[in-house]
């Protein structure tokens, strides 16, 4: 499929792979994501959501804030300084696979937009030369700081990319660079990108002699880049097909919606990073509007949901026992060669190293059999909510927090869906004290009647006043996970008191 020109090339947006792309740049330099993403004003969940956009001005600000904590302008040179085929996702994964510089270059040149739109990014060729060449698509001075860095950035993760990709030392031969370098930093830019570095008023670019376009890269593989290319261009598509800021305020109402929160423009706009009326007038652009969005979304029955929950919990389960039967009986095997030379070589028999390499085995081992129970506990199918409790109680107890379960033998089984329903929701409760409530002691209880279930969370740690809890730390999806299975739930909890949940289900 050939695309036409995307709706974000027209209003440019960098996608959240793009965000957690520069955060772990950011991390490569010791800076705390947490600390960024608050002063830049960026709800942090929205990293959960792929289908999330970010406005240019969020962006800018994200790229002003790195630049205040770690105290220096050239920051997107440093970034690129360290980076590497990794630091572009699957872009540079594509790249990386590619059979020359030329054709690493145009793929880039196609799937970049996965991640950004706030450049062009063009392979241009003459007789002598082959020029990777960044076009911005925003000249506002309110961007300014934001595509310095940017540009700064992607030029000497370009020049890195392809000496990676090539095994080699190729430098280009010129760099023009369109924003002001006063001669004072000039050196820094000769240093960074190894060669002349020219101001321009008209483009952005790294030129090569054309020699380097035929340049193999020696980890040049088909296969791997016809899979990492079907999945880029379905995410191009999907962008395409929307519009990102359609997607945007899509993905922003569903999880109002799963929390219980009435859906306001003001609210979702701030997310974008963009004033309700400048959201709503880009939506129109893009063919359509909060309330159209809205009342598509509240078309969507509640069988299509149950669906995809149910769809959730057979690839959970699928993930569990390869989980169990493949990659724990490799590490069993490994384990059992490992002994085998232990015996055959005298010299392994008193040896500190491979005993902890044994022991670091047996670490990994019981690790995957962890992850496998806790995605799809076959306890709770073979032997019932009581058993699948108190052993997934026990698993998650360690030396800083005691978890004890209290329960009797339930009298009956119950439905499938009732019993997972149960266990998901303890689980969530337990992971929400660990999480935010700093608990020495968690206790669950279960007890049973003939027309009635209570189960009972309760934790020592810090507490909180309900009344000042913000959207998102879980309240709210634990509630929708009791209502949906008959239940009732109830908090207590005050700051510094620790927290229980009440919760009591009809069996009617």
């Amino acid at each position: 499929m050939r695309l036409s020109v995307l709706p974000s090339m027209r209003h440019p947006t960098v996608t959240i792979e793009g965000i957690k792309l520069l955060l772990i740049n950011y991390e490569q330099l010791g800076l705390s994501t947490a600390d960024l993403m608050r002063d830049a004003g960026i709800d942090i969940s929205c990293l959960e959501n792929n289908h999330h956009h970010i406005s240019p001005l969020v962006f800018t600000k994200l790229l002003r804030v790195g630049i205040k904590f770690i105290g220096d302008e050239l920051l997107g040179l440093h970034i690129g300084e360290k980076s590497n085929l990794d630091s572009l996702g699957v872009v540079g994964q594509i790249y990386r696979y590619s059979k020359t510089v030329r054709e690493g270059s145009k793929q880039i040149e196609k799937y970049l937009p996965v991640f950004h739109t706030l450049f062009t990014y063009l392979v241009e060729e003459d007789e002598n030369t082959f020029n990777l060449v960044y076009k911005p698509n925003l000249t506002s001075p309110v961007h300014a700081v934001g595509m310095k860095q940017l540009i700064d950035l992607t030029l000497t993760y370009n020049r890195q990319g392809i000496r990676h990709a090539t095994q080699s030392d190729v430098n280009p031969k010129m760099v023009t660079i369109r924003h002001n370098i006063s001669p004072s930093l000039l050196r820094h830019y000769e240093e960074a990108l190894q060669c002349e570095v020219r101001p321009n008023s008209k483009t952005n670019s790294l030129v090569y002699d054309k020699s380097v376009a035929d340049m193999v890269h020696i980890f040049n593989n088909p296969t791997l880049v016809a899979g990492l290319e079907k999945f880029a261009q379905e995410e191009l598509e999907r962008i395409h097909s929307d519009g990102p800021y359609t997607a945007t305020v899509r993905s922003i109402i569903i999880e109002n919606m799963h929390n219980e929160v009435k859906p306001v423009a003001k609210a979702i706009a701030a997310k974008v990073g963009l004033s309700s009326s400048s959201l709503k007038r880009l939506l129109a652009e893009e063919n359509t509007s909060y309330e159209k969005i809205q009342a598509a979304i509240s078309r969507t029955n509640w069988r299509s949901l149950h669906l995809i929950n149910s769809a959730q919990e057979q690839e959970r389960s699928r993930i569990a026992r390869e989980l169990h039967d493949g990659v724990s009986g490799l590490l069993a095997a490994a384990k059992m060669h490992f002994s085998a030379i232990q015996e055959k070589h005298q010299d392994f028999q008193n040896s500190g190293h491979y005993d902890q390499a044994l022991s670091l085995l047996d670490d990994a081992t019981s690790e995957v059999r962890k992850t496998a129970y806790n995605l799809m506990p076959e306890i709770l199918l073979n032997y019932g909510l009581d058993e699948a409790l108190q052993r997934y109680c026990r698993n998650i107890e360690n030396e800083k927090i005691k978890v004890v379960y209290k329960g009797n033998a339930l009298p009956e089984r119950y439905t499938a869906e009732f019993e997972l329903g149960v266990y998901r929701i303890t689980q969530e409760l337990i992971n929400n004290a660990i999480k935010h409530g700093q608990p020495n002691l968690i206790t669950v209880t279960l007890n049973t009647s003939p027309n009635m279930l209570t189960l009972q969370v309760e934790d020592d740690g810090c507490g909180f006043e309900l009344g000042n809890v913000k959207q998102g730390i879980g309240l709210e999806s634990v509630r929708n996970r009791v209502l949906k299975i008959n239940g009732q739930i109830e908090w207590e909890t005050q700051l510094n008191k620790g927290t229980k949940v009440n919760m009591v289900f009809n069996l009617k």
